[in-house]
């Protein structure tokens, strides 16, 4: 498992934004296919994000930065598609992170 800054640091800012377009580009075309399969629309899904590891070394400025920065774009670009979102195995930093982050997120998700 690669820790943020690991992965900021080998892919970057740009590599991070890249891969979670990716990751949304797949999960439009996965619920096309669901939606054929079922017979019924299914435009959203649950992100599972594992918190393991978390620490206060990941609240650096190139962490958040990026993180905001994707924030912004997948609101921007994929806004119907969250369904839900589900945090598991959050440590006790969470709380100071979700601070930071929470008033960059929009408002249609509470």
């Amino acid at each position: 498992m690669m820790d943020v800054k690991g992965l900021i640091r080998s892919v970057g800012e740009e590599g991070m934004l890249r891969m979670t377009l990716h990751v949304c580009e797949e999960g439009l075309r996965l619920t096309k296919e669901a939606t054929e399969k079922y017979g019924r629309p299914i435009s959203t899904w649950t992100f599972l994000l594992d918190l393991e590891g978390l620490n206060m070394r990941h609240l650096w400025r190139p962490g958040i930065s990026a993180l905001l920065r994707i924030i912004e774009t997948v609101e921007a670009n994929y806004p119907e598609t969250m369904g839900k979102m589900l945090i598991i195995r959050a440590p006790r930093v969470f709380p100071v992170l979700w601070t930071v982050v929470r008033t960059f997120i929009g408002k249609y998700i509470f």
